[in-house]
């Protein structure tokens, strides 16, 4: 028999009790139905197909019926828990989104973007395996541990199909890859956080998770490359930079997640990853193969407003629908991957065979170099005004364009890509940038990192804080499984990790400007277009995640969440492998490792002292298995998908991702059951 908690008779005189088990009376059957808006998300995004933020109003709309009829919420506490999730979801989360996507805009419409693709394509092997884990391993990681909240699956997957990936395999590969991660994001929140509700150090809660997530990143790298280039090309030919990529990052993060804390595993184990593979790539090169060549592409799909959803889904669509047994054999790859082609925008008769030649600048004549091109899109450096009003128009249509001392010009670049010139007998090499260049393409993300450093470790957010109690809610739900009543309040802070990246891009405009000699109309064009696609990308994303977190917190304060908590912590000494489905419950609903642990935290550590099990290991348990959750999340989903133009297409990703997030939970697990039964030793003591 389940001893149900049950709230003292006083309680429901001034609260609204959250009943753990309304539906007869059944503990278990009280827990299905509760799934039931968690099923749905999954079908009508996976099966269905419906976007994201269509599978996020229908489970919105039937959460609030089961928590009114079923759980008997009171509508008005029910709709004031809503509100509080839409005003969460859009500040903090949404404010640090858009100014992070801000950022990337700027640096695509000033051409800073270009130059750093010429750099990644110049000081590294033109190999997409390289790329995945430089691009989607590291430097996703990087972003991931100042920043977080599905930016860094947004731009770390346009930089790939910039670089000649397929925008459904490029996006997949970077939410596989951003796991790990996940846990140490935003200099440490999660981690921090969880320990404040729960009471436990967080250095020894960083400290557990060092213990569990090095092991993933050790092997995450040959993972990923063996689901990505199959068994020969991704790991018999890969192997050595699998090595250095998955060891530099695993070492780093688990030294300093033992040693240090929670603030700087992520962003350390990211750019010693990062750094190592370029190293190492200087003196060992996989053997080339044709079908993993890197194109920089001279028109990306994010780069093109006119371009049409459909247009950017021809890559992924063109073949007949597949079969049930070859999208869950999605790896196992029947011809080699073409290189992703523009479409010219500026005419739709444009010619496939044309453009293909204008992109494969690596087939240089050697003999004829004389007529070889300079780089493509050099940037922001103009030298004179005629020039100027080139670039000011072809910012208006988002064409890259060669400085006026190039053999080919403007007008010769737009007839070649519209068929009206030939080939010439020699394609552009792509010219490696000046270290001035190297600064300048590197300053968006350097700028980033230093200021949200600077902001995070002087604790800048908490001036001007201020904490805004919710109506008709806040203290007004009694927390039956805690017995205690539930505070809803909304930590207001104008200075939070949103406005800090602000900041940083001020200070990454200005070097916009001091680089190029552009008129001042032509500079206020480029942050009027840079504001105008970020608003355009993340318009249906502000949707979703606040559907999605207006459906977690209704999900939280009617107690629908906290029956399936109590039902899975009844396992008895199967808890540490359930321990983990916690965790992920919690990040799909929310998008987000810290809200994960805001909502399980404290049931993951009563459920470990009455099972006679480590507090310290159980909380980490929750954290690591809430990362494996988040490449399924609707709020990521809709995030990543913002830049690629893949809108409404969210349950493509989710059918590729969702298998890799099953195993990887069950793998914590299973890594917990061993921890806790086998070496219990490895485990910090708790005094």
């Amino acid at each position: 028999m389940v001893d149900i908690p049950q709230a003292p008779p006083e309680a429901y005189a001034s609260y609204f009790v959250q009943p753990l088990a309304p539906i007869g009376g059944s503990l278990v059957g009280s827990f299905f139905v509760g799934l039931i808006p968690l099923f749905l998300v999954l079908i009508f995004l996976g099966v269905v197909r419906l976007p994201a933020y269509a599978s996020a109003f229908i489970s919105l709309v039937v959460c609030i019926f089961i928590a009114i009829f079923g759980w008997d919420m009171p509508a008005q506490q029910a709709f004031s828990a809503i509100a509080n999730g839409l005003v969460f979801a859009n500040w903090p989360i949404m404010w640090i989104v858009f100014h992070a996507m801000l950022v990337y805009n700027v640096a695509v419409r000033s051409g800073v973007f270009t130059i750093f693709r010429r750099w990644m394509l110049t000081n590294t092997p033109a190999d997409k395996r390289v790329f995945l884990l430089l691009v989607a391993f590291s430097f996703c990681a990087v972003l991931e541990g100042v920043a977080g909240f599905g930016t860094p699956g947004a731009i770390c997957s346009a930089l790939l199909v910039s670089l000649g990936f397929e925008p459904l395999q490029a996006l997949t590969f970077v939410l596989l890859f951003d796991t790990t991660p996940v846990a140490f994001g935003a200099l440490g929140i999660p981690v921090t956080t969880l320990g404040r509700l729960t009471d436990i150090e967080a250095d020894k809660i960083a400290a557990m998770l060092g213990r569990i997530l090095p092991l993933f990143s050790l092997f995450l790298p040959v993972y990923g490359l063996y689901f990505y280039a199959g068994w020969r090309a991704g790991v018999i030919e890969c192997w050595p930079l699998s090595v250095v990529a998955g060891i530099s990052f695993a070492v780093t993060q688990g030294i300093f997640a033992n040693l240090v804390g929670p603030e700087l595993p992520d962003l350390l184990s990211g750019l010693v990853s990062l750094l190592s593979i370029i190293v190492f790539v200087q003196f060992w090169k996989p053997k080339f193969r044709e079908e993993f060549r890197a194109t920089m592409n001279a028109t990306a799909i994010d780069d093109d407003p006119t371009k049409t959803e459909v247009q950017a889904e021809e890559t992924s669509e063109q073949s007949p629908a597949p079969t049930l047994m070859s999208r869950l054999q999605f790896w196992k790859k029947k011809q080699p991957l073409a290189p992703a082609l523009p479409t010219a925008s500026s005419s739709p008769s444009s010619k496939p065979r044309a453009i293909r030649e204008r992109l494969q600048f690596w087939n240089n004549d050697k003999n004829n170099s004389a007529a070889s091109v300079a780089s493509v899109g050099s940037g922001l450096n103009v030298a004179n005004p005629a020039a100027a009003n080139d670039k000011k128009e072809a910012m208006a249509h988002h064409v890259e364009i060669a400085p006026t001392s190039n053999a080919f010009n403007r007008d010769e670049e737009m007839a070649f890509s519209q068929g009206e010139l030939e080939k010439p007998s020699a394609a552009p090499d792509l010219v490696k940038p000046t270290l001035y260049e190297t600064v300048v393409a590197w300053s968006p993300w350097a700028s980033i990192v230093i200021v949200v450093i600077i902001w995070t470790f002087a604790n800048v957010s908490k001036y001007g804080a201020q904490n805004v109690q919710f109506p008709h809610l806040h203290n007004r739900v009694w927390l039956t499984l805690y017995d205690k009543p539930y505070a809803a309040i909304w930590a207001f802070e104008p200075l939070c990790t949103g406005t800090a990246i602000l900041i940083a891009n001020i200070l990454f405009s200005i070097i916009v400007i001091i680089y190029g000699t552009q008129t001042p109309d032509f500079t206020l064009m480029l942050f009027k277009e840079a504001f105008i696609d970020t608003c355009k990308q993340l318009m249906w994303a502000d949707v979703t995640v606040s559907l999605i977190m207006a459906f977690a917190y209704l999900y939280n304060y009617s107690g629908i969440v906290y029956t399936i908590g109590l039902t899975l912590s009844q396992v008895g000494r199967a808890f540490p492998f359930l321990s983990a489905w916690i965790g992920w419950i919690g990040c799909f609903l929310t998008g987000s490792d810290t809200s994960a642990n805001s909502l399980f935290g404290n049931l993951q550590v009563v459920a470990a002292k009455e099972i006679g099990l480590s507090a310290i290991l159980m909380a980490a348990t929750n954290t690591a298995g809430a990362v494996t959750s988040k490449m399924i999340s609707p709020q990521t989903l809709t995030t990543g998908v913002s830049t690629i133009r893949m809108h409404g297409k969210e349950g493509q990703v989710l059918r590729r991702t969702i298998p890799h997030s099953l195993f990887f939970v069950c793998l914590v697990g299973a890594i917990t059951c061993f921890e806790q039964y086998v070496i219990p030793g490895i485990i910090p003591p708790e005094n």
